[in-house]
């Protein structure tokens, strides 16, 4: 009967290992899809507003600010930039950057 015993415990102890590394290996896999999402997401607010900007811009229709002046295009760009690399400083500054 000690025999059985012995094996009995045997069997809940590595069943338990078991469970330890099935939920181990489950919180490695929610961390990889948690850290794509947090990138993925960092991509969209960044790509989105310049998207909208660069879309609004380039339609062909008349009366838009900024059509006459040479130094036009250079600014939007300019303002583009400083909007994406403001974006980056603030997800950099909250410690999405792991």
């Amino acid at each position: 009967m000690s025999e059985l015993e012995l094996v009995q415990r045997g069997t809940y102890r590595l069943d338990s290992r078991v469970n330890d590394l099935y939920s181990y290996y489950q919180m490695t896999q929610n961390d990889q899809v948690e850290r794509r999402l947090r990138m993925l997401t960092i991509v969209s607010v960044i790509a989105l507003p310049l998207g909208l900007i660069a879309g609004l811009l380039g339609m062909n229709v008349g009366g838009l600010p900024g059509t006459d002046a040479p130094w036009a295009f250079a600014i939007v760009m300019v303002l583009m930039v400083l909007m994406a690399l403001a974006e980056l400083l603030y997800f950099k500054r909250r410690g999405w950057f792991r």
